[in-house]
């Protein structure tokens, strides 16, 4: 809008009014801020001396969730700030480039802001902006001049004063220019006329540009005078003669002097704002003492896979989840959580950092320094082999679980020590997948691996379920009585010792666990299911599937079936148990494979089923009926098609056709089922057979260990690149030279630590790391699954996909979350999001 008036310039006097008006109130400001640093240490002493640690809060106070709430709080401004709002007062609105002659540390003062009635927007986002500055040197690398910005703030320069210049790693290696001429550490110390020598400790070198730079000056300097002062100096052929001069030049020394200056201020605490300086340090103790307490609790929740939220996300109120109810119990006996209550409950400040958000965040924060631990013990082994396995949450969402396997090499706690070899199976998280499909799950897997920087290359084994495909479609069994408290009353009442146990999706002990019972005290359930069919008392639905249930345990068909399946179930499940182990080495897997499929095959015998017939009819005498299968009903003989065709003659003894039809093929679907899933194992311990036990590799031929070697390392060859993970002529010469020396008991993992530990067999190392990486089992990624069952639960199935994942790691990998430092957790949580309370 254009001037309708011509402004009347004002006179000297006016200036010089208004000048002596600006003296005045900043002496007033002045005064001002000393009588609040001295009043609100003492108010500060007094209430933490009045105020008892039960007096906390006793009413409910509200939350904010979504944390943006700024109704009343007391605000950081920086003393120039504080200066300014007087400024304003006047009408003079300060220049930018102007600097306070002092240093000018933020302070907290308490100011109110009112959102309904503050109006002045600009103000408040100046003063953000510069709360927001001051909280990212924490995120600056101040130990290189590249990343210091162009114009430096009094806070960065005292924290660079504070942090003095950065020294150079022992094993740094200068680059060159183009005339072949690079920096040399000669250049940090200047001879003098005497021949002695001194440390130029404020040159720094900065690798992020190659260049380097005089510390003090570039902080204390008033006037560029040098390279050195502003972007750096590389001019290496002169540069011994330019710091020669630049140290003895009057700008330099008076640099030097304002930083001895300051430094020695530090030291001694006598700077001008040392007060503040107090306050603000005993302010963000106070914050990093809440945010550790937080993070403990987060910890705890999550290791125990507890639910953090309740119904209510309000203070001192039921049903306020487990989250905040640890918080109240914490602030009963602490006194930095009580002061923190009590500052939310007194509205003095805003960020209370008890809300879902947060929440999220700490979770997330734990998380991903858990997957950084396992991806740096990963990066340390090399070779690695997967475990992937899926089943649908309580949402119907199928979640894939990813286990690494790896073999993780600790040092000996001497040096004459042997190391310490673990073989190790790490959670990497849970991932939705879209598609079921073989290209579906692999677009997953390599996206999930290319996400985590893990190399595919490295990948030596990979371990798949195929577990769904025995899943039964029929579940029923007698716990279908177990809904009213009387017909269980009656089970209970017969069944003594062991109790009737449901099938399971995901365990397949549950199956074993199940048919126990009927092998046992099968006479027992019979006489508790007659009972309830015989009483009015039930419901005539119990009664009527009492009578069917009990009419199909009164024969020696089911009788057989009860026998035979736990004949098979229990030694199965015993071989199940022992794989589950990660320490199981693959040379035992095939021996204890190769034992049960022997024992199934000798089962599958006329011996075999006449033992079953006897075990069978001790039962049968137990519950006094005849040891005889029943009669068969009439069978339709069959029509030929074909003159070919041999006559269809049906098989008439009901004994000979239960051997037949279901002892037989019972059997034969075990067998081919063992064969055909560890079919793989057998395949690939083939090519590490050798090496199961290389104590008796001394008593065979040098020609076949050569056979044997040079063969390895044709599997372990890339078809690509042509890359051996192993040289197979250096494999059988250290082979050779380390069989007559091993002890007869030595295990793979004390060979590899014996090989680890005197450093001369490089390839049986590797030979070795391969082979025990490679996968047994997939029991790991099932007992993920149950935790997966206890995080989201049908209470808690809203959860995020993050959040689940999150606290799954922190779950399953309860022991690394244990051990996490919070000074690092502490550290992310401020450089993922700046916020307005300094954390470091």
């Amino acid at each position: 809008m254009p001037k309708l008036f011509k402004e009347k310039k004002s006179s000297g006097a006016v200036f010089r009014q208004r000048r002596a008006e600006k003296e005045k109130a900043g002496k007033r400001m002045s005064e001002a801020l000393k009588e609040y640093l001295t009043s609100h240490k003492r108010r500060k002493q007094d209430a933490t001396a009045s105020e008892p640690v039960s007096n906390v809060a006793s009413e409910p106070v509200q939350i904010d969730i979504d944390e943006s709430s700024t109704s009343s709080f007391k605000q950081p401004i920086s003393v120039q700030e504080a200066v300014n709002v007087d400024d304003a007062n006047t009408g003079k609105i300060p220049e930018h480039d102007e600097q306070p002659s002092t240093s000018s540390h933020s302070v907290y003062l308490e100011k109110t802001i009112d959102p309904e009635e503050s109006n002045d927007e600009e103000e408040e986002r100046e003063e953000l902006q510069q709360e927001e500055q001051s909280t990212s040197l924490a995120i600056l690398d101040l130990s290189d001049p590249a990343n210091w910005p162009a114009v430096l703030t009094t806070s960065l320069r005292d924290a660079l004063v504070r942090r003095g210049p950065a020294k150079q790693k022992t094993n740094l290696i200068f680059p060159k220019d183009a005339a072949n001429r690079r920096f040399t550490k000669a250049n940090y110390k200047r001879r003098l006329p005497n021949g002695e020598e001194t440390v130029r400790n404020w040159l720094v070198y900065s690798v992020k540009l190659n260049k380097v730079f005089c510390f003090c000056c570039k902080l204390f300097a008033t006037k560029v005078t040098t390279s050195l002062t502003r972007g750096g100096y590389n001019d290496w052929k002169n540069l011994s003669q330019n710091l020669s001069i630049h140290e003895k030049s009057n700008s330099h020394i008076v640099a030097i002097r304002d930083w001895n200056e300051l430094s020695r201020r530090f030291g001694c605490g006598k700077t001008i704002d040392a007060a503040s300086q107090r306050l603000l340090a005993n302010e963000t103790q106070h914050w990093q003492d809440v945010v550790k307490r937080l993070i403990g609790i987060v910890k705890y929740l999550g290791r125990q896979s507890l639910a953090f939220r309740g119904s209510r996300d309000t203070l001192y109120s039921d049903n306020n989840g487990n989250y905040l109810q640890l918080v109240e119990m914490l602030a009963t006996f602490d006194t930095v959580m009580q002061e923190h209550l009590k500052r939310i409950k007194n509205k003095d400040i805003f960020q209370h950092y008890l809300g879902k958000d947060i929440q999220n965040e700490l979770i997330s924060l734990i998380a991903k320094e858990i997957t950084k631990h396992i991806l740096q013990l990963l990066k340390n082994a090399k070779y690695y082999s997967i475990i992937l396995d899926c089943t649908p949450d309580i949402t119907l969402i199928e979640q894939m679980t990813i286990i690494v396997r790896f073999v993780s090499i600790k040092e000996g706690e001497s040096p004459t020590a042997e190391p310490e070899i673990c073989i190790d199976e790490k959670f990497l998280g849970f991932i939705q997948i879209q598609s079921s499909t073989g290209e579906g799950l692999t677009e997953a897997i390599l996206s999930e691996l290319e996400k985590l920087k893990i190399p595919v290359g490295d990948m030596r084994g990979q371990g798949y379920d195929n577990g769904s495909n025995m899943k039964g479609k029929h579940q029923e069994n007698l716990l279908s009585l177990s809904g009213s408290t009387v017909q269980w009353n009656v089970l209970k009442k017969h069944i003594g010792r062991l109790t009737l146990k449901p099938l399971s999706d995901t365990r397949w002990s549950s199956r074993i666990d199940a048919i126990r019972p009927f092998r046992f005290q099968v006479g027992e359930i019979f006489d508790a299911l007659s009972e309830i069919s015989r009483e009015n008392s039930h419901t005539a639905m119990a009664q009527s599937d009492a009578e069917s249930l009990s009419k199909e345990l009164n024969n020696l068909h089911f009788l057989c079936l009860i026998v035979l399946w736990y004949n098979i179930l229990n030694r199965i499940n015993f071989v199940s148990k022992l794989l589950q182990s990660r320490s199981m080495y693959l040379p035992d897997v095939i021996d204890i494979l190769e034992s049960t499929t022997n024992y199934l095959k000798n089962y599958r015998s006329d011996k075999g089923f006449e033992d079953l017939l006897e075990e069978a009819k001790d039962l049968s005498l137990e519950m006094e009926i005849d040891p005889v299968f029943p009669p068969f009903v009439r069978q339709t003989k069959k029509k030929k098609m074909f003159c070919y065709e041999a006559p269809d003659d049906p098989i008439c003894d009901p004994a000979k056709f239960f051997k037949i039809e279901c002892f037989y093929s019972i059997l034969d679907v075990c067998i081919n089922s063992l064969d055909e899933r560890f079919g793989q194992i057998k395949h690939h311990s083939k090519h590490f057979q050798f090496l199961y036990n290389i104590q008796k590799l001394k008593d065979i031929p040098r020609e076949a260990v050569m056979e044997y070697c040079i063969d390895l390392q044709n599997i372990l060859t890339d078809d690509k690149s042509g890359d051996a993970d192993l040289d197979g002529a250096h494999l059988c010469e250290e082979l050779t030279i380390l069989a007559p020396i091993l002890r007869p008991t030595m295990t793979l993992s004390q060979i590899l630590a014996y090989a680890l530990k005197n450093g001369f067999a490089p390839n049986v190392s590797i030979a070795l790391r391969i082979l025990l990486t490679l996968p047994i089992s997939v029991a790991s990624g099932e007992r993920s699954f149950l935790n997966l069952k206890l995080i989201k639960n049908y209470l808690r199935s809203s959860m995020s996909q993050e959040r689940l994942v999150g606290l799954a790691m922190i779950s399953i990998e309860n022991q690394i979350a244990k051990e996490i430092d919070f000074k690092t957790l502490l550290h992310d949580f401020v450089t993922a999001k700046v916020r307005r309370v300094k954390f470091l």
